[in-house]
């Protein structure tokens, strides 16, 4: 049996062949179909649509025959491939170069073989559409053109399959270039939620660890949105008589805001001893020394600021001697005052404009005097603002009306009722969008003897 020769450029074929993705897929009823179709056609037992690699002619289709696969070297179409145009052996057996083959001395007894090449887009032969036969029969030129418009028809197939098979490979190379990515930023994220983590553990430090100044006992909420907050509250003595309190909500939300909190944290903090001498310098007067306060936080604001946001602010001094007291309220919403013995909620401030927007912006001061007993009441708009699954924000009237029935209360109770208040109203499982500060401070009285200021 003569075998048939490798053609010259196997290699780029092979290459070209492989590029489809024919290769050991599943049986296809278009294929199935047009070998029936072929062999209907030339009225032979047998059809196939097959593609040759290297070593094997691998059947992508095949009528009246149960294989899937045979050696190229007992290859009819290995022949085939070599042609230009349809391949027809009319008698196997009067042909030397398949007399011994063993589809025709064998079972199968394969005496008639024609079979039309199938070509890419590139020219390369990667298989063919066949027909065979047990019987000797003669195929005329209308059956033989049909193999070549069939050969056409599996082209068009074939290029359709190499189209898929290519997206397919560009899927699984991006499916896996995100996947690696995924891994990246999860890496990423965990590193981040880490440093974050540390960050806020770092925020929360500098927090009050106290919770009374001279004669003023304070008590607090701070609930971030996210892991850091662009809120900040602070209160302190100035010297033996005098003290500060501000709470302060840098606008926006994330790092950005937070580091500028953190920022202005420690700048308030430096500034004691400037707040100190401007009360000095005013001779007690509380309200001209607190507008010179503001002013000097909203440049020590602005010199921190190169990112264009502002903050709303409420920063006051209080006289623990005389109860007496005088505050600046900058953009920030209405500080809130309860008389004692009273539970009627009243709003102080004189309004402003938030610090970081204007360097020479001026403030107005408001007084205010302080009973044994008072209370005064800071806090951000994310109290107010705080939504329902509903989005009906929590609103002044229902904060107002917690702030009264705990007026009698201890500190500490008023505020874990309003801190369980918004979580009932937010819901439990859900993050605040926006931070949440509240600062409550209570007068205990005038100011008597020698009394130990915390550090």
């Amino acid at each position: 049996m003569a075998s048939s020769s490798i053609l010259t450029d196997e290699s780029a074929r092979l290459e070209n062949l492989y590029s489809h993705g024919l290769l050991d897929t599943p049986f296809e009823v278009v294929f199935d179909e047009i070998a029936s179709l072929a062999a209907k056609i030339c009225g032979v037992p047998y059809g196939m649509v097959t593609v040759l690699d290297g070593k094997r002619q691998w059947i992508k289709a095949a009528r009246g025959l149960d294989v899937q696969e045979i050696s190229r070297d007992i290859s009819f179409c290995s022949y085939t491939i070599q042609q230009d145009d349809v391949f027809y052996v009319p008698d196997m057996l009067a042909d030397e170069r398949f007399a011994s083959n063993p589809f025709v001395t064998g079972p199968l007894a394969i005496r008639v073989y024609a079979g039309a090449p199938v070509v890419s887009d590139e020219g390369y032969k990667l298989g063919t559409v066949c027909v065979l036969s047990d019987r000797p029969q003669a195929l005329d030129n209308w059956q033989l053109d049909a193999l070549r418009q069939l050969s056409q028809v599996v082209r068009t197939l074939f290029s359709a399959r190499r189209k898929e098979s290519e997206l397919e490979r560009e899927r699984i190379r991006l499916q896996e270039a995100l996947e690696r990515r995924h891994h990246e930023l999860d890496l990423t994220y965990r590193r981040l939620s880490e440093e974050m983590e540390l960050a806020r553990e770092l925020q929360h430090r500098f927090l009050p660890a106290y919770k009374r100044v001279f004669n003023v006992t304070f008590d607090w909420l701070f609930r971030a949105s996210s892991y850091l907050s662009g809120d900040l509250f602070d209160y302190f003595p100035l010297d033996q008589r005098y003290l500060c309190f501000h709470v302060c909500d840098v606008a926006g939300h994330g790092v950005a805001s937070a580091l500028l909190a953190f920022g202005m944290q420690r700048q308030l903090s430096a500034a004691r001893f400037d707040m100190a001498a401007y009360l000095q310098r005013m001779n007690g007067d509380l309200r001209r020394a607190i507008r010179m306060i503001a002013g000097e936080c909203n440049r020590r604001f602005l010199s921190l600021n190169e990112s264009g946001l502002y903050a709303t602010m409420v920063i006051g001094v209080i006289d623990a001697e005389t109860g007496e007291g005088a505050l600046v309220q900058a953009g920030h919403p209405h500080p809130l005052m309860i008389a004692p013995g009273s539970g009627q909620v009243s709003a102080i401030g004189e309004g402003g404009l938030p610090i970081g927007m204007f360097p020479d912006a001026e403030y107005d001061a408001c007084g205010f005097h302080l009973q044994t007993g008072s209370r005064l009441f800071l806090y951000s708009d994310g109290i107010l603002d705080c939504e329902n699954p509903d989005q009906a924000p929590f609103g002044r009237q229902r904060f107002e009306r917690i702030l009264s029935d705990f007026a009698d209360a201890p500190l500490d109770q008023a505020k874990k009722r309003l801190e369980q208040a918004l979580l009932e109203w937010h819901g439990r499982n859900r993050g605040f969008s926006d931070d949440i500060t509240f600062l409550a401070l209570e007068y205990r009285g005038r100011l008597t003897g020698q009394v130990n200021t915390p550090s």
